[in-house]
């Protein structure tokens, strides 16, 4: 689950022209590290969270016998006329080699598969490939190659080869029948082969594993790597916020009281304890609610309070107005963020096809770019009962599912970005 930190910290720079000058001013952006302090580690992943680079194929925790552990299991696709095999790729952070050695680059990664087949690696923007026989099956096989193993036309890869991706394929020795396959740890090291260091790189991913929250798993989405690119585009840019200080944008009607009140209620239970919970309103004291009332009054709002973090809601019926919606979620992100103020986005519950699925995935995309932590309401309320009005809009049932969530997403923000414990 890598975010391409330099590029999409770029692409949400890009986005937001004052930050963007002020970021140049500091200098260029460094060199993507996954862990600062293991400068030999080009990337990992171990699956232990969502992994949205790769495809086709999904996270698995269930079926390898290895307890407590996941890994990804390969997708299906045809190379021939009913020949199956199974394939993952995954789209790099960085280019590799990235003008060093090649041969100081090395690719790890352990493969369980059925049955035998053959493998092959490829490293694509190059199409280099190597291939290798799997000769055990049913259980866990490591895999271990340098860069200058892979070919293509009889030439391995230059210093100034431009590689961005890497895929994993089996192809079974009964080529009309699909094997299965999962593959786990994917380690590409430089300077230093990944055994000699995978030990301390399992140790790092289980510390940012346990940083890591999910819909899936948390209803709400952060990284460190998000926090991370967060850090990037606000640095330079916060000034002495009021500590712990939380302005609260409401979608409809009552939803920044009921929200606020859920806040302060779960918060009591989850010892997130502290927190100033202020309403979105405009100068004439009226409250601010919907994405109109956030594109209009939450500047203002932000800079009479000095609020360090703002919770912003949404509706369904803000995908269904005139225009471009996503891009009205655009504009209040970036007047946040110039503010110097982290955004905690909560998505609306409607996923219905056309306009409120395109909705929630533009969203969902515009937090991932710019490293935002987001609430997906849908799972919030999965256990709550008459949760919304009208099958689409959260109630005050919906409302309080959502805060016990929320609060969590602000708890989280406090300890990992502005280091509080």
């Amino acid at each position: 689950m890598l975010l391409q930190r330099p590029y999409l910290l770029l692409l949400g720079l890009c986005m937001m022209p004052a930050l963007l000058e002020r970021q140049l001013a500091a200098g260029e952006e460094k060199p993507y590290r996954q862990f600062p302090e293991m400068p030999e580690v080009l990337f990992y992943e171990g699956f232990e969270g969502a992994a949205p680079t790769w495809k086709p194929g999904k996270v698995d925790a269930d079926t390898v016998p290895i307890p407590g552990t996941h890994s990804w299991k390969l997708g299906e696709a045809e190379w021939g006329k009913n020949d199956k095999w199974m394939t993952a790729l995954v789209e790099l952070p960085l280019n590799i080699p990235g003008g060093v050695d090649p041969s100081q680059v090395h690719v790890f990664f352990q493969i369980w598969c059925d049955e035998t087949g053959e493998l092959v690696v490829k490293f694509k923007n190059g199409d280099f490939e190597e291939k290798k026989t799997i000769a055990k099956y049913k259980m866990w096989c490591p895999i271990s190659l340098a860069l200058t193993e892979a070919m293509k036309d009889r030439k391995h890869p230059a210093k100034d080869s431009a590689i961005r991706q890497i895929e994993i394929d089996v192809k079974p020795r009964d080529k009309n029948k699909p094997c299965t396959v999962y593959v786990d740890d994917i380690l590409v090291t430089v300077g230093v082969r990944p055994a000699d260091i995978l030990p301390r790189v399992l140790a790092m991913g289980a510390k940012a594993a346990a940083a890591t929250r999910t819909v899936e798993k948390d209803s709400f989405s952060c990284s460190p790597q998000s926090i991370d690119i967060l850090q990037g585009i606000l640095k330079g840019l916060k000034g002495k916020k009021k500590p712990r200080t939380v302005v609260v944008a409401g979608a409809r009607g009552n939803d920044t009281q009921d929200l606020i009140k859920g806040l302060v209620a779960n918060g009591a239970k989850v010892k997130a304890a502290g927190f100033n919970f202020i309403p979105c309103a405009g100068p004439d004291n009226s409250s601010a609610v919907g994405l109109d009332g956030m594109r209009a009054f939450l500047p203002y709002c932000l800079q009479k309070n000095d609020a360090e973090m703002v919770l912003l809601m949404l509706a369904s019926e803000d995908a269904n107005k005139p225009g471009r919606t996503g891009e009205g979620v655009r504009a209040v992100l970036e007047r946040a963020l110039e503010a110097g103020c982290v955004p905690i986005v909560c998505l609306p519950p409607n996923n219905d096809k056309g306009k409120p699925e395109a909705f929630h995935n533009t969203v969902a995309n515009l937090c991932i770019q710019m490293g935002l932590p987001w609430v997906d309401s849908a799972a919030c309320i999965k256990a709550a009962k008459d949760a919304l009005d009208g099958g689409k809009e959260l109630n005050a049932v919906g409302v309080e599912a959502l805060s016990a969530v929320a609060i969590q997403a602000v708890k989280h923000m406090d300890a990992n970005f502005f280091g509080r414990k």
